[in-house]
């Protein structure tokens, strides 16, 4: 039985661990739309998960080149809305781009003049800060953990998703009427699994692909007798699963996102491969790619073909978008306030903002993101691009840089930085980063790539404290 600090801490990670599980599976279940009552009762473990992260990380040897993001991917997603949110005097405020209006406006009403914040929706601003506390834990608690459960986290995801498939291949079995969607305002008759939004749906499945062929990789390089392993069984199902799924959403995005997707899934199996068990393996994942096309074929693609002719939003997504970069020109740059979308396309006040479907955002989240966050919100957007550009070039290269137990999961983080690119284009024509569920998925897949900020330890009393690998 071990006793002393080493044993403290392997206790603090063990619970550090159950609390990151707890949150991301609620963070899953209950964040497929938004503004849900369920975002907000996260907040507290999300709080919780930061103090503990950040207590572990300040109280332990770190390595400096990792340390920054630690801190600063966090940051990127509170401070913004923290700056917007505080209070300026009234002068100060109507000097801001676009508020004169809005200055005249309430004068015009008779309101007195008081002290403003740079939002112009506070209390819509003040729930997606608190909304942004769930990823930023869930991130900072899992690079502080092994890099064991930190895939353990990752698994938990891969289950949801084939959960929500599963979901959604029965939503489209029992039609219109069925008792499984959520949401009171969704895409009804079509699959949307535990999401409000069917393209969501299809952009979580899509980005799970990568994922998967990663951890099928790893675990057929780190196992010669892969084929026996139940783990690779499941794994291959959980490819087909997705893929089928996928494209059973009838999304026009999604189909798109999904090829994209099956070359990410090639290159990741590929740049992965080693010797050994892949040469025994390779007819058997070809048996898999046939079976997944031939479903793809036979029960979805046709449902889908028939769609892209009767899709009203599809038709409207580019006019949403120069709408909202016409609506962002009064800010020039600025921002009017995270959550501002639908205050601010109200107020073009022409014919073309008045679609017949319900739109509550821009359908591209770069356009919407420049509308609300200005220059500071692109630079972030940038920051993370680049940093996620930087760690695939890496892992496709296999430079190793001296650190073998980095690349001992070599599969898994390309999948993380390929899935992370593919939500990053998805967000060109849809918002899936504004959903709970797929932005604390993309802030797992950070952390995974980030790996432990922790340094490793010497060996003391004969074994070495797990819970400090930097893999």
């Amino acid at each position: 039985m071990r006793h002393g600090p080493h044993a403290d801490a392997s206790g603090a990670a063990r619970a550090l661990f159950a609390l990151s599980s707890i949150t991301l599976v609620l963070a899953l279940f209950l964040g497929g739309g938004q503004g849900s009552v369920g975002e907000q009762l996260l907040s507290l473990p999300g709080l919780v998960l930061i103090l503990i992260a950040g207590f572990r990380i300040g109280t332990s040897d770190v390595r400096r080149d990792r340390a920054r993001w630690f801190w600063l991917l966090p940051a990127g997603l509170m401070v913004l809305p923290l700056l917007q949110l505080v209070p300026l005097p009234y002068s100060a405020w109507t000097m801001l781009p676009g508020r004169g209006a809005v200055a005249a406006g309430l004068v015009t009403a008779g309101v007195a003049p008081a002290a403003g914040a740079w939002t112009l929706v506070p209390f819509v601003t003040e729930q997606i800060l608190w909304s942004a506390v769930v990823p930023a834990g869930v991130f900072m608690s899992a690079v502080a953990l092994q890099g064991s459960q930190r895939r353990a986290l990752v698994g938990i995801v891969l289950a949801f998703a084939a959960i929500s498939a599963l979901i959604g291949l029965w939503q489209i079995m029992e039609g219109p009427d069925s008792a499984l969607y959520f949401y009171r305002i969704t895409n009804e008759g079509e699959a949307v699994g535990l999401f409000a939004n069917r393209n969501h749906l299809a952009g979580l499945l899509a980005a799970s692909l990568p994922v998967a062929a990663g951890m099928l990789a790893d675990r057929l390089r780190r196992h010669p007798h892969g084929m026996r392993d139940l783990r690779v069984w499941l794994l291959t199902a959980l490819i087909v699963l997705l893929a089928v799924s996928a494209t059973a959403t009838h999304s026009r995005a999604g189909f798109g996102l999904l090829m994209l997707s099956v070359i990410a899934t090639v290159v990741v199996l590929l740049r992965a491969r080693s010797r050994g068990p892949w040469a025994r393996a390779r007819h058997w994942l070809r048996a898999g790619a046939l079976i997944a096309g031939v479903l793809i074929v036979q029960f979805t693609l046709y449902g889908l073909l028939v769609r892209l002719e009767s899709d009203p939003l599809d038709d409207h997504r580019w006019t949403l978008a120069a709408n909202t970069l016409q609506a962002a020109k009064p800010a020039r740059g600025t921002g009017l306030g995270l959550g501002s979308f639908v205050h601010a396309y109200d107020e073009i006040g022409d014919q073309s903002a008045d679609i017949e479907p319900y739109v509550n955002h821009a359908h591209n989240d770069y356009a919407e993101i420049w509308l609300e966050g200005g220059l500071p919100a692109l630079a972030l957007a940038a920051t993370a691009l680049v940093m996620v550009g930087w760690q695939l070039r890496k892992y496709v290269r296999g430079d190793e840089e001296g650190r073998r137990n980095e690349m001992q999961y070599r599969g898994l983080k390309l999948g993380a930085s390929l899935s992370l690119l593919l939500i990053a284009l998805h967000s060109i024509v849809d918002y899936p980063l504004r959903t709970l569920t797929i932005a604390t998925y993309a802030s797992l897949l950070a952390a995974v790539l980030l790996g432990s900020v922790r340094r490793r330890r010497a060996v003391r009393d004969g074994w070495v404290e797990k819970s400090v690998r930097t893999d």
